[in-house]
């Protein structure tokens, strides 16, 4: 952790997505403890997998649970997800702090950050091949592991790249483009917005890219009902209000 801060710097914007460890826990609170640090939930589900006998309905609740934006359909999906397993099954998970890993509660953008996962490469490698002389090691790491030359061919790719936004962004703004249609819009002050379709009711405020969904704020992408709020803007100005770590120059 030190030597990866001496890399960076200490001005350096930097989150962290790990299993459950204390001396993880521990050493990312000594070196950055400012970051913001959540579990990876695929570590999760497969405790909850272990402890529920690979019951798929639990599992596929745990899913939904997790990916939910904003606090009250969390609690709605956490019901359920008790509601559903037998006994004491998951009285471990109350012991894990909720914006460990609810995205609903990460206080940041939690997922679609690229991520290079070189600790389970490194893993491997020392449990599979550590017979091995360590010039053998690091050569079949450097020309095996597909994250660096995913990170080396998405370098390349984004010199491709035209417009604002980066292909995935594109693809989930589109997405949600075809969703907006059927919201009535109503507006209350300034650039907040009341936004209703059905028995849904949400508020967006323009200025401060927030709605009451959470998808805008957790994805960094404007969700459905800012769009239809923003529906007089050209489509290029609705692009410029993406998160900047989504764009082509950023990429």
């Amino acid at each position: 952790m030190r030597r990866l801060k001496e890399c960076l710097g200490d001005n350096t914007e930097v989150g962290f997505i790990s299993h459950m460890s204390n001396s993880i826990d521990f050493a990312v609170q000594r070196v950055y403890p400012d970051s913001y640090h959540g579990y990876c939930c695929k570590h999760i589900a497969e405790k909850i997998r272990a402890s529920t006998g690979s019951n798929t309905v639990v599992e596929k609740l745990f899913s939904k649970t997790f990916k939910v934006y904003n606090t009250s359909d969390f609690y709605a999906c956490f019901n359920n997800l008790r509601h559903e397993v037998n006994g004491n099954d998951l009285d471990w998970l109350d012991n894990i702090l909720i914006a460990k890993w609810v995205r609903a509660f990460f206080p940041k953008v939690r997922f679609n950050v690229k991520s290079i996962n070189i600790p389970n490469v490194v893993n491997w490698i020392k449990t599979n091949n550590h017979e091995f002389p360590i010039t053998t090691i690091i050569e079949w790491s450097t020309t095996r592991c597909k994250h660096v030359q995913r990170a080396a061919f998405g370098v390349h790719l984004a010199g491709d790249f035209h417009g604002i936004l980066t292909p995935y962004a594109l693809k989930v703004l589109h997405k949600r483009f075809i969703h907006f249609d059927g919201y009535s819009i109503r507006h209350i002050v300034g650039d907040t917005y009341e936004v209703r379709k059905y028995s849904t009711t949400e508020t967006v405020q323009l200025d401060c890219g927030i709605c009451s969904c959470g998808k805008w704020q957790k994805c960094g992408i404007p969700c459905e009902h800012a769009i239809a709020s923003l529906q007089r803007l050209e489509i290029v100005e609705i692009q410029q209000m993406v998160n900047l770590k989504l764009t082509t120059a950023v990429y």
